[in-house]
């Protein structure tokens, strides 16, 4: 698909795609967002959305708009 504007991924998502690869996409988005295995550390971190200046908790926005949308 390359270079999208978000635009043209929104018709890709409500046109294009079927419910197979709507699945793969979702699955591809989870993995991307996965919480710190870090049995020393007291929080736990999206490893996708952690920085040094603005670490994201676990669950990270991403994953809790997935959470809410399947709630």
């Amino acid at each position: 698909m390359g270079q999208v504007n978000r635009k043209d991924l929104f018709y890709a998502i409500e046109e294009e795609a079927s419910y197979q690869k709507l699945i793969d996409v979702l699955r591809a988005v989870v993995n991307l967002h996965q919480p710190t295995d870090d049995p020393l550390s007291v929080t736990t971190y999206c490893l996708q959305c952690r920085d040094e200046q603005w670490p994201a908790e676990y669950p990270c926005p991403t994953i809790q708009a997935i959470e809410k949308e399947l709630d």
